[in-house]
């Protein structure tokens, strides 16, 4: 199935991604950890044309983290987390089509109330 990063957080060494997976009419979320090689974790299913909440934390120890909420009543519907790579901290944080891959159908994709906590690192922002 086709997939295309939708955000991406990294250092000079280790990258996170929130990947969207499918044809436009099934559609999952993964993290993608990557530096040398490159893993995916968790498959989180969404619904198209609807609207969620992701949330991801990049750590420099530890396990790199993801969730999903509907925005109904805030209900968490996944989670994902993956193995920090290197111990470096982040300076790259990227929104949108981000990878050079082909979008997966014909899709729109929507941001809204971007927020990032780079004092405190809290985990997970919003609901």
């Amino acid at each position: 199935m086709p997939q295309y990063d939708i955000a991406r957080i990294s250092s000079n060494a280790d990258a996170i991604a929130a990947n969207l997976v499918g044809d436009g009419t099934q559609l999952h979320l993964e993290l993608e950890v990557a530096d040398a090689a490159t893993t995916q974790s968790g498959s989180i299913n969404i619904t198209p044309n609807t609207w969620y909440w992701i949330t991801m934390q990049f750590n420099t120890t530890g396990s790199h983290k993801m969730s999903v909420y509907e925005t109904t009543n805030w209900t968490l519907i996944g989670s994902a987390s993956g193995a920090v790579q290197a111990n470096q901290p982040a300076f790259d944080l990227e929104i949108g089509h981000v990878g050079g891959e082909q979008a997966p159908g014909p899709l729109y994709m929507y941001y809204a109330n971007l927020a990032a906590d780079y004092t405190t690192g809290t985990y997970p922002l919003g609901p």
